[in-house]
This record gives C-alpha cells, structure tokens and sequence, in this order.
C-alpha cells in the first residue's frame, strides 16, 4: 500500500464483493441496513476485485480474490480505524465501537495491536438466517448465548475461527499499511486471512 491519505476519528469498514448470489445479496443488504442502523463515526466501503470482475471476456474465469478486494476498498478509505468484515457477518455493532476506542487509547499509550473481536464463530444454517432476516435490522432478532444445534450447520473447526481471523478483523489504519495490504496472489477462499493475520502478528503487534 504505497497510497496514504490523512486519517480522520473514523471506523472505516472494508467489506469485499463479488460475483453473483442472490441469496448473499440479501444476506448483505440486511446487514448494510443493520450496520447503518448500530455503528457511528463509521464509514462503509464496498472493495471489487477488477480481475475477477472483469472475467467476461476471458477464456477462462478467474476467481474472485477478497485480498484485491479489500485492498480496493483500502484505497479509497478515510478512517483511523480499519475493519475487514464479510459480507455475510453478523456480530454486535458493540463490539466494532468498544475496538475502535480501545485501539484509539492503546495508540496513544504507544501500544500496538490490533483484534479479533470474537472467540466463537457459528456458521448458521438458511433457515436460522432467515429467521434473523425477516427481522428489522434497527432491532435485529438475537440468538440466545447458547444457539440451538439445528440453527447451526458445519461447527467442525468453528471454535477455532478466531486463530486463522476469519470474518472480521480490526486495526489502526497504521498497522494496514505497515504490513502493505493484503497479498493478492491469493485467490478463491481460504488462506489470505490467516496470511494478513500472521503478517500483522510479526510486523505490527500480536492479535487480541
């Protein structure tokens, strides 16, 4: 990442998009709403892989990479604060407010970190999910702490979501850049989070 603006106090939320899903669209236009809704001093910016995107008029297809995605929507962001966050990841907009502060005094103090705001990850089923869609996003259905086994589907490994910084990810924009972005080599799904996690990890400051 070679581009640096001045930050503003701003929580900039990186979500990367691609491809074509009806369903996921739905998911993500609910959680927009949801987002606007619960977060303040905030900014949402959409990141695009252009090289997938532009897959029309290759001979081959060429899968969508959330790393040039993210590091799309990096570039055109304007805040201090910087969150990775699925399209398809729902969590208490809480949580995002309490990081942002705490990485604001950290800074301060001269600290470095950054986070992965969750311990459990629960990949809910489509019915649980649209359970959680027919609701208002202002004042959203909430699961209890214990989510029932049939709201839940694929939990092998879930637990363990947080050590490869699935889903979402928070830091000062400072720390983003001192690592250079996300690597773009990565495409399809899998590898790229637990990659930025480990850079961050060595070059900036251990997760909490």
């Amino acid at each position: 990442m070679t581009r640096r603006r001045r930050p503003r106090q701003l929580i900039s939320v990186l979500v990367p998009l691609g491809g074509k899903n009806r369903f996921r669209d739905r998911v993500w236009t609910w959680l927009r709403s949801y987002w606007t809704s619960h977060l303040t001093g905030y900014e949402i910016v959409i990141g695009r892989d252009r090289k997938s995107a532009q897959r029309w008029w290759r001979r081959r297809p060429v899968a969508f990479s959330k790393s040039a995605a993210i590091n799309d929507a990096f570039k055109r962001s304007r805040g201090d604060i910087i969150v990775l966050l699925d399209a398809d990841t729902y969590l208490d907009a809480k949580v995002i407010m309490h990081w942002a502060e705490r990485l604001r005094a950290q800074r301060r103090a001269g600290v470095r970190s950054w986070a992965v705001p969750y311990r459990h990850l629960l990949r809910l089923t489509r019915d649980a999910t649209l359970m959680l869609l027919a609701s208002n996003p202002e004042s959203p259905f909430v699961f209890p702490s214990y989510v029932p086994p049939q709201n839940v589907e694929g939990s092998d490994g879930s637990g363990w979501g947080h050590v490869y910084g699935a889903m979402i990810q928070i830091m000062p924009r400072e720390a983003f850049l001192t690592v250079g972005g996300m690597d773009e080599k990565f495409r399809g799904w899998g590898g790229e989070d637990q990659a930025f996690l480990l850079a961050l990890n060595i070059l900036w400051g251990d997760r909490k």
